[in-house]
C-alpha cells in the first residue's frame, strides 16, 4: 500500500513539469545618475523657451512644472520616459 501512496504523490509532483514557470517580475529600470550642471544647461536649451529659466511656465506655453501634481507624482524613470517622448 505504502508503494501505491509513493506513486501517486509522485505523479501529483510531476505533473506540474508541463506547466509553464510564472513570468519574472521586471526589474525596476535602472535611473541614470545625473550631473545637475549638465540637466540644468539641458532644461536651459530645450526646456525653458516653454517652461521658463525658473520653471515657473509661461502663460499660453509650459506649465510651472514646480507645483506640478503630475511631475510630482512620477518616478524617476517614468519623468526619463516623459521627457524622451516630449510632452502634449
Amino acid at each position: 500500500m505504502r508503494r501505491a501512496q509513493e506513486g501517486r504523490t509522485a505523479r501529483r509532483a510531476g505533473s506540474n513539469r508541463h506547466r509553464p514557470a510564472p513570468a519574472p517580475e521586471a526589474a525596476p529600470a535602472e535611473v541614470p545618475k545625473g550631473d545637475p550642471v549638465v540637466g540644468k544647461d539641458a532644461f536651459i536649451a530645450y526646456c525653458s523657451a516653454c517652461h521658463g529659466p525658473d520653471a515657473k511656465g509661461r502663460p499660453n506655453l509650459g506649465k510651472d512644472l514646480t507645483a506640478s501634481q503630475f511631475f510630482g507624482s512620477k518616478t524617476d524613470a517614468e519623468l526619463i520616459e516623459y521627457v524622451k517622448r516630449g510632452g502634449p
